[in-house]
């Protein structure tokens, strides 16, 4: 009985210990982006930032930060991660082009596969 106690125990702390550093990843996060300098609007929440203003269906949001901010710029997602917003084509071409630098997420890859299908 007192060897289960120790392995519950011993799982509750690796647990535990697991959950805080992936907390601790997301809450740093920002604080490391490439994109902290980057001009943009104050996020609207600390947990969902822009997301629910975007998702608005008469949302004109991009222009108005395009016009304000300058052609790049960026806003917030979930958890306050930093989101590039360009109108530069010539950095759009850039990312489209080098695609070994900017690559996308498991994630993405999987919703675009999900909507676009999958290239062969």
């Amino acid at each position: 009985m007192f060897v289960l106690f120790k392995l519950l125990l011993s799982l509750s702390a690796a647990l535990a210990t697991y959950v805080l550093w992936r907390l601790l990843a997301i809450l740093t996060r920002p604080y490391g982006s490439t994109l902290r300098d980057l001009p943009g609007p104050p996020p609207l929440h600390w947990l969902y930032g822009h997301l629910r203003e975007l998702s608005s269906h008469d949302n004109t949001s991009h222009e108005i930060w395009i016009e304000t901010y300058g052609s790049t710029a960026k806003y917030k997602g979930l958890l306050g991660s930093d989101i590039l917003l360009t109108a530069d084509t010539r950095a759009i071409s850039h990312i489209i082009n080098h695609t070994d630098i900017y690559q996308k997420s498991e994630y993405n890859r999987f919703v675009t596969s999900v909507v676009l299908g999958n290239s062969s």
